[in-house]
C-alpha cells in the first residue's frame, strides 16, 4: 500500500451529522467511502496474514502501528472519529485512549465467534468491513442492540458487567433471549463501507460464519470511557495476554 485515503471530507457539519445520528439511533454508516483499489490492497493484506497465521480464527492488536500504518495518514478520518469521540466524553483524547484490532474469522470453529454479545470499553468503535461473506446466511454480519445503557459512574461495576457478559453461559442465555429479534437489530456490512456505533453503550456480536468462508474487520476505538482505571487496565492486560499466547500456539 503506498497511499490510502478515506472518501471522506472533514467538516463541522459531517461530524454534527455522524454525532446526532448516532445519538438518535445508536449507528451511523458512509457509503463507499473506500476505492476498489485501496480495498483490493487491504484485502491482500489480510490474504497475507492468514498465509502468516494459518486459516483459523486470529486478531492482530495494533496493526495500524504494524500491516495497516498507512491508515494512519489520513488525518481527516481520523480528526472526525477523534472530534465525535471527544465530544461523546466532554473531554480530550490522548494517544493511549486509541486502540485498532484486525480481526479475521475463518476455518473450523468460526462457530464458536458468533454471539458473543459484549459491550466496548471505549466509547467509540468504527467497523471497517474487509471480507464479508455474499451469502444469505452464515455471513456475519453485525447484531447491535444500540445505546442500551448509559455510563456506568464506577469502573468496577463496568468490570463486573464484563464478568457477566463475556462467559458461554451468559451468552447462550442472551442468544436465547434475544433470538425472536435478531433479524431487526442485524447490520448488513459491505466492504467499501465504514460503521460508527458507540461501542460502550452497545450491546453488540456477530452472526455465525460459514467455515469455509472468511469474515475480516478493523474495528478502530477511541476514547476510553474509565480513564485510568485499574479494573479495565487489567482487562486490557489480560486479553493481550491471551491474544498472545493464541498466536503462539499456532505459529
Amino acid at each position: 500500500m503506498k497511499k490510502f485515503k478515506f472518501e471522506i471530507n472533514y467538516s463541522k457539519n459531517l461530524e454534527e451529522k455522524i454525532f446526532q445520528k448516532l445519538n438518535h439511533s445508536g449507528v451511523a454508516f458512509i457509503k463507499n467511502v473506500i476505492s476498489l483499489k485501496d480495498l483490493n490492497n487491504l484485502q491482500n493484506i489480510v490474504k497475507n496474514s492468514i498465509r502468516k497465521n494459518g486459516e483459523r480464527y486470529f486478531t492482530i492488536l495494533n496493526p495500524l502501528n504494524k500491516e495497516f500504518n498507512l491508515l494512519k495518514e489520513d488525518k481527516e478520518f481520523f480528526l472526525l472519529s477523534k472530534n465525535i469521540a471527544e465530544k461523546k466524553l466532554s473531554r480530550t483524547i490522548r494517544k493511549e485512549d486509541f486502540l485498532s484490532v484486525l480481526r479475521v474469522i475463518t476455518g473450523d470453529k468460526t462457530k464458536e465467534k458468533s454471539y458473543q454479545f459484549h459491550f466496548d470499553a471505549y466509547i467509540l468503535t468504527i467497523l471497517i468491513p474487509i471480507f464479508i461473506p455474499q451469502t444469505q446466511s452464515d455471513n456475519g454480519h453485525l447484531i447491535l442492540y444500540s445505546n442500551l445503557r448509559k455510563k456506568i459512574r464506577y469502573s468496577f461495576i463496568n468490570f463486573l458487567e464484563k464478568i457477566f457478559y463475556q462467559n458461554y453461559l451468559s451468552r447462550t442465555i442472551i442468544k436465547n433471549l434475544l433470538k425472536k429479534s435478531i433479524n431487526k437489530n442485524t447490520i448488513k456490512l459491505k466492504p467499501g463501507n465504514i460503521y460508527f456505533f458507540w461501542g460502550y453503550q452497545s450491546l453488540h456480536a456477530n452472526l455465525p460464519i460459514d467455515p469455509k468462508l472468511l469474515r475480516s474487520t478493523l474495528l478502530l476505538h477511541f476514547g476510553t470511557v474509565h480513564d485510568n482505571s485499574f479494573a479495565d487496565k487489567f482487562i486490557k492486560k489480560f486479553r493481550h495476554r491471551m491474544e498472545l499466547k493464541n498466536a503462539q500456539n499456532h505459529n
